[in-house]
């Protein structure tokens, strides 16, 4: 888990072996999807109360249970 910042350096990346990138952040870019590392990105959360994001859980956990393989 990180900010923008991490997530969009290279060397971070690289350093912690970074494969798997799921972002909830809108606007959110996949940097480095052309050096293989792979995006899930949700980028129509709002950093609301009243967002409803149960309906991107079964997703986002098929994803990081992918990632874990």
């Amino acid at each position: 888990m990180s900010g923008y910042g991490p997530a969009e350096d290279e060397p971070t990346i690289k350093n912690l072996k970074i494969s798997h990138v799921l972002s909830v952040v809108p606007c959110a870019r996949a940097h480095f999807a052309n050096k293989g590392i792979k995006y899930l990105i949700f980028d129509d959360i709002q950093d609301d109360s009243s967002q409803n994001v149960i309906k991107y859980f079964e997703r986002a956990n098929a994803y990081v249970h992918e990632a874990l393989s």
